[in-house]
């Protein structure tokens, strides 16, 4: 993402508490943000759009009088002074695939999770600055097409809701199911003692959790995390009540996993190499048995 582009980009942050306004104002510095206007609230800002109108809205989603999803549906629907295709990011601390989804159907074109790291919000920008969706304007709704991909020869009405294979996964929601990943590696990493020893009870709760990560890469569509998680599964499936279990490999796998979880799937070099390191110590410790 240039900050060329960025400085080019006009910003309104609209937010309820000063602290929040000032760290995305900062946040937004930081990637070369220029013109930064702010507003309390949803009716601040429309009174200060009719004097500026903004490129890009970052608005929070619980607002005093009217939330950033109402303000999402006004401008969607021509009832602000803005373009009804003015890129809106929606911030907010709701991560659950159902706000998701709320927020989705509202047409905002992004979703960002608070607290949210520049690298975060430097994603966000580049979707909404330099891979803009086609705009949707249809009676049932309007706002940022969420096809994965256009079909060229498609000369029908565009519609956001279709085969559900083709709709796009929001980021927020793979960043609420990793968080959920990172939270059951931690719970089961003192499991292992300094020494390696892992007690029996203990070996249960790792291969539970190898199961859990499992089924989480799997709604992630995270290849590397998954073969991690069945990697851990099947070492203990074969040592666990042989006496031969090694805690050190289980610690290894809960280290790749976190890892990979950290990871942005977009750094595929440095996870393919996490993955590759894993795999060669695996195979190094159950040859040498």
């Amino acid at each position: 993402m240039s900050q060329a582009k960025i400085k080019r980009t006009s910003f309104a942050v609209i937010g309820e508490i000063s602290f929040q306004r000032a760290l995305t104002g900062e946040t937004l510095r930081a990637l070369g943000a220029r013109q930064i206007e702010n507003a309390v609230s949803v009716e601040d800002a429309l009174e200060l759009f009719r004097r500026k109108t903004p490129q890009a809205v970052l608005c929070d989603w619980d607002l005093p009088g009217i939330n950033g999803l109402d303000f999402t549906l006004m401008v969607r629907h021509s009832k602000t002074t803005l373009p009804p295709d003015t890129a809106i990011i929606l911030v907010t601390d709701r991560s659950s695939p159902q706000d998701v989804e709320t927020a989705r159907r509202a047409g905002v074109d992004e979703y960002a999770i608070k607290p949210f790291t520049t690298e975060v919000l430097a994603r966000r920008l580049d979707s909404v600055l330099n891979r803009r969706r086609a705009f949707v304007n249809s009676p049932r709704y309007r706002g940022p097409c969420r096809r994965r991909k256009l079909d060229s020869q498609y000369e029908g009405p565009l519609r956001r809701f279709v085969d559900e294979d083709r709709v796009v996964i929001e980021s927020a929601a793979n960043e609420a199911l990793k968080a959920e990943a990172k939270a059951r590696l931690q719970a089961v990493r003192a499991a292992i003692g300094s020494d390696g020893a892992v007690s029996r009870g203990a070996i249960r709760d790792l291969h539970g959790a190898a199961k859990d990560i499992g089924a989480l890469s799997i709604r992630l569509d995270d290849r590397l995390l998954r073969n991690a998680a069945f990697s851990l599964q099947g070492y203990i499936e074969a040592v666990g009540a042989s006496g031969l279990f090694d805690g050190r490999v289980a610690e290894a796998h809960l280290d790749a996993m976190s890892q990979l979880v950290a990871l942005p799937n977009a750094q595929i070099e440095l996870r393919e190499q996490v993955a590759r390191a894993l795999k060669a110590l695996v195979a190094k410790k159950t040859s040498a048995r």
